[in-house]
């Protein structure tokens, strides 16, 4: 039975969508001229909230980071945990191509692909069905059904995942996406999820810990900050910025105003962060052995600590990292070191 539940939680975390406004008509019948992307809109910089009732986890919050065409990642947000995944709408059903749990750390992983699930699937007509890659049978149970929820009340299609003890319902409303839950278990415990609310025009918040030298006291400091995303948005030129933009004239700058992050990525299987810059990092640090070495050590730290890997790999321009002090030979990495390190206070 725990298994079931958490399926199911994990099921509503894909699902859930909607769009920033409300269409007028919302909820009269459902139009013919609804197609299969409508049931599954990709909706730039809005929150979507959805209240929950019987689990502590089905209460959520839905942001897509990223779009582009028929493909968009979405980050959902529950008491628990962030999870990941790519949605793909296309040769006539939506499908969740990638779906990544402990998904901490601003990252584009629009490229990854996988089988997943089918969420929807045309024809959109009653009776219609499939079976999952577990062997869970899914189909359109309703059309034109009467759907209520906290934002607002529709009418829209009711899709259907039976499993051996367990049936789950799901409520789509064409221009308005995902709408609410129910999973019922063979005991009778009932799990649902409602949309709440929309917020349009508006990125979310994530923590990120930065360090900075303090060159003056010879130490590392560090700043917590709530740094704002919207969709689209690129991940590197947001690190610069805030790389940059020092909390108190006491401490010295990371980057120099021609210093670029070309790339970060993720070695998940050896474990390395892996960051190449542009070479003004060196040439614009202006700096001696000492205080390069904490820069660097601020932004291994900084990013390293963001993205959960300590080990930190920097490249300039696709080469190992080199300067008039530090050499990093083939093999070598930086490692994130907080000992000793402390919050600034200004």
């Amino acid at each position: 039975m725990k298994k079931l539940l958490v399926l199911f939680l994990l099921f509503i975390l894909l699902t859930s969508c909607a769009p920033p406004n409300r269409e007028e008509g919302a909820g009269e019948p459902q139009r013919e001229e609804y197609t299969l992307g409508d049931y599954y809109p990709f909706w730039e910089a809005t929150l979507l909230s959805y209240s929950g009732e019987g689990s502590k986890y089905a209460e959520q919050e839905v942001y897509f980071d990223f779009i582009k065409g028929d493909r968009a990642q979405v980050r959902i947000f529950n008491p628990g945990t962030y999870i990941g995944k790519i949605i793909e709408i296309g040769e006539g059903e939506i499908r969740e191509r990638v779906s990544i749990g402990e998904f901490y750390g601003l990252r584009d992983i629009r490229d990854m692909n996988g089988d997943g699930d089918i969420i929807l699937k045309e024809p959109i007509e009653e009776g219609n069905s499939w079976t999952l890659e577990d062997g869970r049978k899914r189909y359109i149970s309703g059309v034109d059904v009467e759907i209520e929820t906290p934002f607002d009340n529709f009418r829209g299609i009711e899709v259907t995942t039976e499993a051996e003890s367990s049936t789950v319902k799901d409520y789509y409303v064409g221009g308005v996406g995902h709408v609410r839950s129910l999973f019922v278990s063979e005991g009778g415990q009932e799990i649902e999820v409602f949309l709440d609310d929309i917020v349009e025009g508006r990125g979310v918040d994530y923590p990120i810990r930065f360090f900075y030298p303090n060159f003056h006291d010879g130490e590392i400091v560090y700043v917590d900050r709530g740094v704002e995303f919207r969709t689209n948005w690129d991940i590197t030129e947001l690190f610069e910025e805030n790389l940059r933009d020092l909390p108190s004239d006491e401490l010295s700058p990371m980057l120099g105003p021609n210093a670029e992050i070309r790339s970060i990525s993720l070695d998940g299987g050896e474990g390395i962060l892996e960051v190449d810059f542009t070479r003004s990092l060196v040439t614009e640090m202006n700096a001696g052995a000492q205080l390069e070495e904490m820069i660097i050590q601020s932004i291994v730290n900084t990013l390293g600590r963001h993205y959960g890997m300590y080990r930190v790999l920097i490249t300039l321009e696709g080469k190992r990292y080199e300067s008039g002090h530090i050499i990093l030979e083939e093999g070598e990495y930086f490692e994130v070191d907080e000992s000793g390190v402390r919050p600034f206070e200004n």
